[in-house]
């Protein structure tokens, strides 16, 4: 059987951003984390738990959250994912340490209806 998600599930908003490089007004590169999306998107949320959280730890893989959205090919290991608010905070020291890295995605059964993406937070706080 499919890995699927119901509507229901998705009771989670995330951002979705892409560091995207630009220059300023003195000619120097700038990079900034610019949104994929023009809005939140919906996702089911489930964070670690068990003996995955052990295995992670032992790994230094921190805070490990497995995050299911619909299928969008915009979103890719580059991209950073915060979670509801977190990516509203004024402070950008203090958003970046709020913020999930990708560690992989996976097209369910390749048929670009849902992608399940393990992410895990890209500063130890």
């Amino acid at each position: 059987m499919a890995k699927s998600v119901l509507a229901g599930q998705m009771k989670t908003k995330i951002t979705i951003k892409k560091l995207t490089a630009g220059m300023d007004s003195e000619g120097y590169q700038t990079e900034t984390w610019e949104n994929i999306f023009p809005n939140k998107i919906w996702c089911k949320w489930v964070n670690s738990h068990g003996t995955e959280v052990f295995d992670h730890l032992r790994m230094e893989l921190g805070e490990v959250v497995t995050v299911t959205t619909r299928y969008s090919p915009k979103i890719d290991q580059r991209c950073r994912i915060w979670w509801e608010t977190d990516a509203d905070i004024p402070n950008a020291q203090e958003r970046e340490k709020k913020a999930y890295e990708i560690i992989s995605i996976d097209n369910v059964e390749d048929g670009r209806q849902f992608l399940e993406i393990k992410i895990r937070r890209a500063v130890v706080a």
